[in-house]
């Protein structure tokens, strides 16, 4: 390794000093920047206020997420606050950068959607069948009767989290459980039950963006049953977005979708759209405005099969 030695704890030892080392000249990234912290004896916090002091600002839980491998630096600011950190833990400059590879491609992924796709879905899905062919697809076994959401985002205008109120009714006698399916464009997201279900499995495959996720009822349900359920979604930090949707496979009687906006990030334009499928081209119903406390909502009863969403233009 070339440049100058790490800045570690004086009370690290040799075996500690050769695997930064070779974290550093190996990775993968992820692994090298939680042994460099690691050995620097700093807490995500200092690491945060010394980031500060150099006029960089970046988020414990950024920092948190960057160790972890549940997201990368690679926006221009995000890469900025990199080069801070390798030079607040006396790492050689890009020691860390180099390591990130080149930037991954970014398709047309939504920021998430409610929707089961072929292929790499279709395998994951296939994960949670255990007899049960009601937890195969999300949409078997049940229908949703009614669906509100309420997003929040941060001042940098990235969702940050959601909060779902969902009313399912049973198609079937002894429905147990069922899958959410989400797709996320560069942020992780974790799911917490609120009231209704608890958590079962969860699958991630970071290369497609898809995140599933089994809600387990309270108690089985009869056909003709409803039942509230209640969750909170938590988005780790990712690209600031134009827009969100959800994908309906069937209709669904009511569909509330709140957005919160940060003072700090506002959209100077927001517009309501539907598509009738993926190939179709979005359809726009109409502008939304601002209220006094930063939120827009869309209000779709009996809202049919297809893409609703709204999307923004930022200043």
């Amino acid at each position: 390794m070339n440049g100058p030695v790490p800045a570690i704890r004086p009370t690290a030892s040799g075996i500690d000093r050769q695997r930064l080392a070779e974290a550093l000249r190996t990775g993968p990234f992820e692994h090298a920047l939680r042994e460099a912290i690691r050995l620097s004896g700093l807490t995500l916090e200092r690491l945060r206020h010394h980031l500060g002091r150099r006029g960089i600002k970046v988020s414990v839980s950024a920092l948190s997420y960057w160790q972890r491998g549940g997201n990368r630096p690679e926006r221009p600011e995000s890469l900025r606050a990199l080069r801070a950190i390798e030079d607040v833990l006396g790492l050689p400059e890009n020691a860390l950068i180099a390591l990130l590879g080149p930037r991954r491609p970014r398709g047309p992924r939504p920021t998430a959607e409610l929707a089961p796709q072929a292929g790499t879905l279709s395998t994951i899905l296939a994960q949670f069948a255990t007899g049960d062919a009601a937890i195969v697809e999300p949409s078997h076994g049940l229908s949703w009767q009614w669906i509100h959401e309420q997003c929040v985002f941060d001042d940098e205008g990235r969702l940050a989290r959601s909060r779902n109120i969902r009313v399912i009714q049973s198609k079937t006698d002894g429905l147990s459980r069922t899958v959410l399916v989400f797709r996320m464009r560069d942020a992780t997201v974790d799911l917490r039950c609120v009231r209704g279900a608890r958590a079962g499995r969860s699958r991630h495959d970071s290369e497609s963006g898809y995140a599933v996720f089994e809600l387990l009822f309270d108690h089985a349900l009869r056909g003709g049953d409803t039942l509230p359920i209640e969750f909170d979604l938590d988005f780790g930090p990712g690209d600031r977005e134009p827009f969100i949707h959800r994908t309906f496979q069937a209709p669904v009687p009511g569909y509330l979708l709140e957005l919160q906006f940060d003072p700090a990030a506002l959209p100077v334009r927001c517009q309501r759209f539907y598509r009738a499928d993926r190939s179709a081209p979005p359809h726009e119903i109409g502008e939304l405005l601002l209220d006094a406390r930063h939120r827009v909502h869309l209000l779709s009863q009996g809202c049919q099969a297809g893409i609703h969403g709204v999307r923004w233009e930022w200043d």
